[in-house]
């Protein structure tokens, strides 16, 4: 009785074991992937896209600054 209590032990312990193996495997094999994709993204991004298309990211194409925030001058607090 005692021996086979001990076999299923290591029985569910290699199961573990491979699970944890799969799990790192397949993990790995996912970040591979997307690191793949997005290298090759980016490298035909700047082979085929010209300048003025680099440089617009988003929405926002521009950001002017109209005027300076002034800086308040304390003098100290209430005394």
């Amino acid at each position: 009785m005692v021996c086979i209590a001990g076999k299923q032990k290591i029985q569910e312990s290699e199961s573990m074991i491979g699970l944890m193996m799969r799990t790192t495997l397949v993990v790995g094999a996912v970040a591979y992937a997307a690191g793949v994709m997005e290298s090759s993204w980016r490298h035909y991004f700047h082979r085929y896209t010209n300048e003025q298309d680099r440089l617009t990211t988003g929405l926002i194409q521009e950001v002017k600054i109209i005027e300076e925030p002034k800086a308040k001058k304390t003098r100290g607090g209430k005394k």
